[in-house]
């Protein structure tokens, strides 16, 4: 509690197709304590996603790796997302004071 969480992050994305009807998205994200943070950690995080067209099957394939003392709010949690990108999601975040038509 009461500790800054300062962090830079990126990422990398690429969709290709392959075979005649099926798409693949890869994610690569990178996360890593940012100079002034009491905490000093990263992670490193690889998605994909192959999607068949034909029998509409999706396969989802998803790995971390971290190391350092994480934050809560930048875990890997099992049940879903870091509380971090569930704010990036307007179907569950909360919403604040300022509406959401302000922030432009």
């Amino acid at each position: 509690m009461d500790a800054l969480n300062a962090s830079l992050n990126a990422s990398v994305r690429h969709t290709y197709a392959y075979a005649r009807a099926a798409v693949a998205t890869c994610w690569w994200k990178h996360g890593n304590s940012a100079a002034g943070s009491d905490n000093g950690y990263g992670w490193l995080r690889m998605t994909a996603v192959n999607s068949n067209r034909l029998g509409k099957a999706e396969l989802r394939v998803f790995a971390q790796c971290g190391s350092g003392s994480t934050p809560r709010e930048s875990a890997l949690f099992l049940a879903g997302a870091s509380p971090e990108e569930m704010m990036e999601n307007k179907y569950v975040r909360s919403v604040g004071m300022v509406p959401y038509d302000w922030l432009g």
